[in-house]
């Protein structure tokens, strides 16, 4: 089931597409509305509260030389080849190196228990 969205609304989806270039409308049925701008999704309620989901990311910025060193020159490169030109090239190289990077921080997290368990932690 949909629902006209209100006014208060309308107000909010309007000012975050001031920012945005894309965003998506999802109305619920219990009279909000989901809406995903930026990448991040909100609730907004009918009278134009808006809530935010509980924080179960971080997002953070790495620099170029960082992933080097993590990931190796290959790997970084060829990510950087794939991003040039596009409009959000930095969004664009995170979603290419995510996966690397978690892999590495599970392997240091694994090589550190292993560590810890040698030296009788």
């Amino acid at each position: 089931m949909t629902h006209e969205l209100s006014k208060a609304q309308e107000a909010v989806i309007a000012s975050m597409a001031i920012d945005h270039p894309t965003i998506s409308v999802d109305p619920q049925d219990d009279g909000s509305v989901k809406v995903t701008a930026g990448g991040r999704t909100v609730t907004v309620q009918p009278e134009g509260q808006v809530v935010i989901p509980d924080t179960d990311r971080a997002y953070m910025a790495l620099s170029i030389e960082l992933l080097r060193a993590m990931l190796g020159d290959e790997i970084v490169d060829k990510a950087l080849d794939e991003v040039r030109g596009k409009q959000y090239p930095d969004h664009a190289l995170a979603l290419i190196l995510i996966g690397h990077v978690q892999q590495w921080c599970v392997d240091a997290m694994e090589l550190r228990a292993q560590v810890e368990a040698e030296q009788g932690r």
